[in-house]
C-alpha cells in the first residue's frame, strides 16, 4: 500500500492520497477520435482514466474500455429527470429523439401514441380510437378530438356527430363551419404569410385559401332591400381591406382588385361611383402629415409605371373628366381639376380652377413657383428665327403645326417679329397656315436678322371620316355651368361635390 500524505493509508486501497483542500490532477490529453487510443502511446490497457481537453469529441473524464473511450458522465436520459441540460439539436445540446434518418415512436402499452416519421407528426394509432384532448387551466375542452366520430369540439366535449368542426366560446365570438358549397365565418386575430416575394398579413381575423382552378376562396352576398354592403372591413390599427395578386401567368392580366356597379334604375341621381374613398381625420390637433382620400403607387422596372389611370366611355355629349380632383376649405371649393374631360363638345386634357404652375430651384437651393400664361381661345404657338435677303424672307411654318391649326378671314394668324438690325422697318404680308412673309418697308433691301413668334387658332379635332369630335377654333370664354353654390354641373343637371352629390334643376 502506499499512502500520500498520510502514514495510515485505508486497508482497502492500494493508493491512499490524503488532503482537506486539493485534488488529484489526471493526465489532460486532446482526444480527437473517441475509436482510437491516439493521444496515448506506450500501450492501450483497458481502465486508463485521462481527462479530454477536446470540445470536439467532448469534454470530460474519459476511461478506455479497450476498443473506444467511453465519458464517465453519460447523456442518457433517466426516468427521474436530468438537470443541467443545454436544450437544442446541435453539437453538444441535448434532446429526445433519433440522430439518424429513422422514425421515433413513444409508446403506452407497447402501442403507438406519438409517432414522428419524415412526412408527419401523428397522435394516436389509427387503430386505437382514443380521444385527443388539450386543456388549460380555465377549460377542460379547449380543443377536444373525438375518436369515436372523428369531430373535432373547440370549447365543448362533445362535438356534434354531422359537424367537422364545432365551436363553443360562450359570450365570445364563435366560429361554425359547414363543409358544402357555402358557409359563414367570423374569425379573430392570426398571422398570414403568402405570395412570393413572401407577404405576411399580421393579424388576419378570417383566411380563405382554395387552390383550385375557377374557384373562390371567399363569397359574400348582400340581396332584399339591404342598406349596408355585402362586405364590411373594419381595423382599428392598420389597413381595413388588403387586396394581392400574385400573377405569374403570360395569358392573364388581372388587377389585385375590381369594382364594378350596375345601376338599372333609370331615377336614381347623384355619384355612380365603382370605388369610393373617405378619409377622416376630423378636428385632431397637429399637423404631422396628409388626409388622403386615395394613394396610388406603382413600382415598375423595365417597363412604364402610372400611379392612377381612370376613363370614360359613354354616349353624353357633356361629361365630366375621366378623373376629378378638388380641394376645399373653408366649406368652398377652392380648387379642382377634371382630368382627361369630355365638356360641352370639347376635349380636355385639364379643366378647373386655380392656376396653371411648376416648381424651380433659386440659386439658394430653394423651391419657386412660376405660372402658365392662359388665353381666352384654343390657341397654338411657336417660335422662330430668320433673315431678311435683300429686303425679303419667307418663312414656312412647321408642317405638324400647319396640319393643327385653323387660319382664315376670323381666325388669322398673328405674328410678331423682333428685329435683330438697322432697317427701314418691316411688315408681315401673305400670312396662311403654311407661313408667311416679311418684307422691309419702302423697298429696302436691307440683310438683317429677326426672331419671330406666331399664335394660331387650333383646328378641331376630326376622326378619320371627316366628324367632329372636339371643338376648338370658335371658342372664346365658353360658358361654364356652375349652380348657386359654386359647384360644378354636369349634363345632366347635377353638381359635383367632393362630399356627397345632389339633383336640382338648371338655371
Amino acid at each position: 500500500q502506499v499512502g500520500i500524505n498520510t502514514t495510515s493509508p485505508s486497508a482497502g486501497a492500494i493508493l491512499d492520497v490524503d488532503s482537506g483542500d486539493k485534488g488529484i490532477l489526471v493526465p489532460r490529453v486532446d482526444i480527437a477520435n473517441l475509436n482510437n487510443i491516439a493521444p496515448v502511446t506506450g500501450g492501450s490497457t483497458e481502465g486508463l482514466l485521462v481527462y479530454n481537453t477536446n470540445t470536439t469529441t467532448g469534454t470530460g473524464f474519459y476511461y478506455w474500455s479497450g476498443a473506444v473511450w467511453i465519458p464517465l458522465s453519460s447523456n442518457d436520459w433517466k426516468v427521474r429527470g436530468n438537470a443541467g441540460t443545454t436544450p437544442g439539436v446541435d453539437a453538444n445540446e441535448d434532446f429526445i429523439g433519433t440522430s439518424d434518418n429513422q422514425d421515433l415512436y413513444i409508446a403506452r402499452n407497447a402501442l403507438e401514441r406519438i409517432t414522428l416519421t419524415a412526412g408527419e407528426t401523428s397522435l394516436n394509432n389509427e387503430n386505437l380510437d382514443i380521444d385527443f384532448n388539450v386543456r388549460t387551466e380555465n377549460d377542460d375542452d379547449t380543443f377536444f378530438v373525438n375518436a369515436a366520430t372523428d369531430n373535432v369540439g373547440i370549447g365543448l366535449n362533445n362535438p356534434s356527430a354531422n359537424t367537422k368542426l364545432e365551436v363553443s366560446s360562450g359570450t365570445n365570438d364563435a366560429i361554425s363551419g359547414y363543409s358544402d358549397n357555402v358557409g359563414g365565418i367570423l374569425g379573430r386575430e392570426t398571422n398570414i404569410s403568402f405570395g412570393s416575394p413572401v407577404q405576411t398579413i399580421q393579424g388576419a381575423g378570417v383566411y380563405a385559401n382554395n387552390p383550385n382552378a375557377g374557384y373562390t376562396s371567399m363569397f359574400a352576398q348582400s340581396t332584399g332591400n339591404a342598406n349596408v354592403g355585402a362586405l364590411g372591413s373594419y381595423s382599428d390599427v392598420w389597413i381595413a381591406g388588403y387586396d394581392y395578386v400574385d400573377n405569374a401567368r403570360d395569358t392573364y392580366n388581372p388587377p389585385a382588385s375590381y369594382s364594378q356597379l350596375n345601376v338599372s334604375t333609370p331615377v336614381l341621381g347623384g355619384y355612380k361611383a365603382a370605388i369610393r374613398a373617405y378619409s377622416n381625420r376630423g378636428s385632431t390637433a397637429g399637423n404631422p402629415g396628409y388626409t388622403v382620400g386615395v394613394q396610388a403607387t406603382a413600382v415598375a422596372d423595365n417597363e412604364d409605371g402610372f400611379g392612377i389611370t381612370a376613363g370614360y366611355f359613354g354616349n353624353s355629349t357633356y361629361t365630366a373628366g375621366g378623373e376629378f380632383f378638388s380641394a376645399s376649405s373653408g366649406g368652398a371649393t377652392n380648387a379642382y381639376a377634371m382630368v382627361a374631360s369630355y365638356y360641352f363638345g370639347t376635349a380636355y386634357k385639364i379643366l378647373g380652377f386655380g392656376a396653371v404652375s411648376t416648381i424651380v430651384t433659386d440659386d439658394n437651393n430653394k423651391q419657386r413657383i412660376m405660372y402658365a400664361p392662359e388665353a381666352p381661345e384654343v390657341l397654338l404657338q411657336d417660335y422662330g428665327v430668320g433673315t431678311l435677303v435683300n429686303g425679303t424672307a419667307e418663312i414656312a411654318i412647321d408642317p405638324i403645326l400647319s396640319k393643327n391649326i385653323h387660319v382664315d378671314a376670323t381666325h388669322p394668324l398673328k405674328v410678331f417679329v423682333t428685329l435683330e438690325g438697322d432697317c427701314n422697318g418691316i411688315y408681315v404680308t401673305n400670312k396662311s397656315k403654311n407661313g408667311f412673309t416679311v418684307k422691309e418697308l419702302q423697298g429696302g433691301r436691307s440683310n438683317i436678322d429677326f426672331s419671330w413668334q406666331i399664335v394660331a387658332t387650333r383646328a378641331d379635332d376630326t376622326d378619320g371620316s371627316g366628324r367632329t369630335v372636339s371643338t376648338y377654333k370658335d371658342l372664346r370664354f365658353p360658358e361654364f355651368n356652375m349652380d348657386n353654390n359654386g359647384k360644378v354641373r354636369t349634363s345632366n343637371g347635377q353638381r359635383i361635390s367632393e362630399t356627397k352629390a345632389e339633383s336640382f334643376t338648371r338655371d
